[in-house]
């Protein structure tokens, strides 16, 4: 496992990305919510055996982080493989939050973030969601499926293993001439 730390929305990006009236954002009320996609918890596993995986979730109703991981659950994801399930988040903290975790990317679904994003820190990556607006923003790490975002982050990690490592330094070298 590398030591990349990744963050990642729950609604939109795992589960469907569909509007609940306030009155079903309850665990029985969410429990029911299908998967965006099918093979959403099959890229979050693999995400998870390669970097530190934290889901952040505006769920703010009670019992959200239980109804979290019993809908994890439910889809055949193990949420032990998780770092962490951080629910209460508003969008505009997500990415601060993503910050103080130290993770290089969140993956979100609301166009929103990339508004919020400074230029530093977490970088966002936006996944396509059928039931939001596209962004107005131009924003270069726009996904239209898992598997696109997934083979990109498979991508990163290919070229961040093969690039060129760093000489050893002269101190170091003369200690091994001896």
């Amino acid at each position: 496992m590398s030591d990349r730390i990744i963050s990642c929305d729950i609604d939109g990006v795992l589960a469907d990305g569909v509007y609940v009236p306030p009155e079903k954002r309850n665990v029985a009320g969410m429990s029911g919510l299908a998967v965006a996609d099918p093979l959403a918890p099959y890229y979050l596993s693999g995400l998870c055996h390669r970097s530190l995986v934290y889901l952040l979730s505006s769920r703010a109703w009670p019992g959200a982080l239980y109804g979290t991981q019993l809908w994890l659950r439910k889809r055949y994801f193990d949420d032990s493989q998780l770092a962490g399930i951080i629910c209460n988040i508003s969008t505009n903290n997500k990415l601060q939050v993503a910050t103080l975790l130290g993770a290089t990317y969140h993956i979100d679904d609301d166009p929103e973030i990339v508004l919020c994003y400074n230029g530093t820190g977490t970088l966002p990556l936006l996944l396509y969601n059928p039931h939001r607006p596209l962004p107005l923003v131009q924003h270069n790490h726009f996904f239209p499926t898992w598997e696109h975002l997934a083979d990109w982050l498979c991508r990163k990690d290919a070229l961040a293993s093969v690039a060129p490592q760093q000489p050893p330094s002269a101190t170091s070298a003369k200690g091994q001439n001896k």
